[in-house]
């Protein structure tokens, strides 16, 4: 007898991190062939109607497991009790810190009533455990990356990305640190190697400082800030990166629930180098798929970055070290052990 899920979420479109965990946790779920599952989503981003329809739907129809797709839709869950379903809740890091007070008073009364909730990462598990979630219902299952991503990237055609490239990709914002690491990093490596570039893909708030500061830094030369990018652009620009960059540093009132792209980069092959904070801890294996630095270091990044600069990188092994811990398959089962513990 198939098991039956109904998947709600607000998230299921859209570029963001929290959608593309979504849409894929969707596929990976569908495929299943012991799995019927039910999804219902917003219509548009002022769908009002949508609270009432997955209180509806789970009303009237028998569901083995109510999933919701972030800690924001927590507040349904005493309305989902009326037949003793399971209730699980996927929490992503932003949707539990949200400041308001309003909002913290539902969620710390609300996310301890779920039957479980899944972390995408241990930063975010130990935010849902300040909140009255009881330890024994928490678990962390980082995002995951499609097998067939891994595939596509071995031998794309160069790209603009030279060999010396660094490389980062997201929305430029303060957390994300891109500007810290272009006045306090780059401009370092690019004095004692004057071939190296840095490509910087995203939009966001910090593109003008961005600019500024590469103008101020006289590194128009070396330093290419580009508007947002396609997937297929994204490909071979992760592909022919010498290393990915995620130079995180600490905001208040925001955090990096995890960072689906540093698994993007080294399933491509592509080293990380990471800030050793929140939740990009668990999305790069340290001495295996990248390495980490103290976050707002600049002499620890600089080291960390000539290591990885000084080495030729194994690409195949960086690529497989990250579909063995991150490839969907492995991260759909657990999320069906979590769904299902019954089976276990």
């Amino acid at each position: 007898m198939r098991n039956r899920v109904i998947s709600i979420a607000r998230k299921g479109r859209g570029i963001g991190g929290m959608q593309r965990l979504q849409t894929d946790l969707d596929r990976a779920l569908l495929s299943s062939a012991d799995i019927e599952m039910s999804i219902i989503r917003p219509w548009s981003s002022w769908d009002l109607t949508f609270p009432l329809r997955a209180i509806i739907a789970s009303l009237l129809h028998r569901f083995d497991v109510i999933h919701l797709g972030d800690a924001a839709l927590a507040f349904l869950i005493p309305f989902l009790r009326f037949r003793n379903t399971r209730v699980v809740v996927t929490a992503c890091g932003l949707d539990v810190i949200f400041g308001a007070p309003w909002y913290q008073w539902i969620l710390r009364r609300t996310l301890r009533r779920a039957d479980h909730v899944i972390c995408i990462s241990n930063a975010t598990a130990g935010e849902v455990g300040k909140r009255g979630a009881p330890p024994h219902a928490i678990s962390m299952i980082p995002c995951g990356i499609w097998e067939e991503k891994n595939l596509r990237c071995r031998n794309v055609p160069a790209t603009r990305c030279p060999g010396k490239c660094l490389l980062f990709i997201g929305r430029l914002i303060p957390r994300k640190g891109t500007a810290w690491f272009l006045e306090h990093v780059f401009v370092k490596l690019h004095s004692e190697d004057p071939s190296l570039k840095f490509i910087i893909a995203g939009e966001g708030p910090e593109k003008r400082r961005i600019l500024e500061l590469r103008d101020r830094l006289q590194l128009q030369d070396a330093v290419s800030v580009m508007g947002l990018i396609d997937e297929g652009e994204k490909t071979k620009l992760l592909s022919n990166a010498a290393l990915f960059v995620m130079p995180n540093v600490p905001t208040e009132g925001d955090m990096e629930g995890f960072g689906i792209v540093c698994i993007e980069a080294s399933a491509a092959g592509t080293p990380v180098l990471a800030s050793r904070m929140e939740g990009i801890t668990d999305a790069v294996i340290d001495g295996k798929t990248g390495r980490f630095f103290e976050p707002l270091n600049a002499e620890s990044c600089i080291q960390a970055a000539r290591t990885l600069l000084g080495s030729k990188p194994d690409r195949d092994a960086i690529r497989n070290a990250t579909i063995e811990t991150f490839g969907w398959s492995k991260i759909a089962a657990k999320y069906c052990s979590v769904f299902f513990p019954e089976r276990l």
